[in-house]
């Protein structure tokens, strides 16, 4: 097993931890001072949890003085259920029955023996199983933004207001529109990635310096999703929506946290559609641009555009 292993400071305690961990056999990741690092409890308790959500260790245990707080940290990272659990009881308990992935400890409360009974009850116990800890944990993972519940949102630019409602003879090749940008945060690349794209380099900022990217990135279908929210609330508002026929060219570039990204969108092409009915297709041009005007995503899509006649 991998487990990921936080502190705030070194001490006894947090030393018995990762000697348990060694005695046994386990794969020991540290992180903040155990490392030899500089981490307060939140850095370091978060860091480790992380570690978790995104699948690089099997469970965290992490410390501060009272537990209290590093629990809370690991507990705002989605995916992570930490437990605080001052006796091999509870350490049990909260594995049969709440499915907790990183144990929180107290450096003041636990002595070395004792946190030793705890560490190995929290990891021989398993995961509980019957219809009452499944219903329970279903009931937890609504609570979850990131899990079941709505996923962390971004700050959307409000709607330009007032667009008229536009046909396929408004529609001219060449013409052009773009949208007010809006800043991506890692809160939610993190959330739509643990629910689509569960990578590592969209879900553990740590993790993806190491990897291709040297750094944290959205997934490409946000970074499509977030074209389309941008389109349908500042672009043409066509006539009966917007009606997708197919991607004939997509692109994608890093979208990283912090970035702000706008769309600039062209008609590349329109001809009547050969059916009777009277409609035409548009082929469009959307060029998502992000930091210094980098492009993040480039896409030529095809739409259904009714006619006036």
């Amino acid at each position: 097993m991998r487990v990921a292993v936080a502190a705030d400071e070194v001490t006894p305690v947090a030393r018995a931890v990762v000697d348990a961990l060694n005695e046994a056999g386990h794969q020991v990741d540290l992180v903040g001072p155990l490392a030899g690092g500089d981490a307060e409890w939140v850095d370091a308790s978060s860091a480790a949890a992380r570690r978790v959500a995104a699948g690089r260790c099997d469970r965290a245990v992490v410390l501060c003085w009272s537990g209290t707080g590093a629990s809370i940290a690991a507990n705002k990272v989605p995916g992570a259920r930490a437990a605080l659990c001052t006796d091999a009881t509870t350490a049990r308990m909260a594995r049969e029955y709440n499915h907790a992935n990183v144990l929180a400890l107290s450096m003041r409360l636990t002595s070395p023996p004792v946190a030793r009974e705890i560490l190995e009850a929290f990891l021989a116990e398993p995961e509980g199983a019957g219809d009452f800890n499944a219903r329970n944990i279903a009931r937890l993972a609504l609570l979850d933004p990131a899990d079941g519940g709505r996923m962390p949102d971004l700050a959307w630019p409000p709607p330009t207001p007032a667009r008229p409602e536009v046909w396929f003879e408004d529609l001219p090749e060449g013409m052009t529109f773009s949208t007010p940008p809006v800043v991506v945060d890692e809160d939610a690349i993190v959330g739509f990635a643990r629910r689509y794209d569960p990578q590592a380099f969209h879900l553990d900022a740590e993790a993806a310096r190491d990897m291709v990217f040297g750094g944290l990135v959205a997934s490409g279908w946000h970074t499509t999703a977030i074209t389309m929210r941008l389109f349908t609330d500042h672009g043409p508002r066509i006539s009966g929506g917007l009606v997708g026929l197919g991607v004939e060219e997509l692109r994608w570039g890093p979208l990283r946290p912090g970035d702000r990204v706008r769309v600039e969108g062209e008609v590349a092409g329109a001809r009547r559609s050969r059916n009777a009915r009277p409609r035409g297709i548009v082929r469009v041009r959307l060029r998502t641009l992000g930091a210094e005007g980098g492009e993040v995503q480039h896409m030529l899509a095809t739409m259904l555009v009714p006619a006036r006649g």
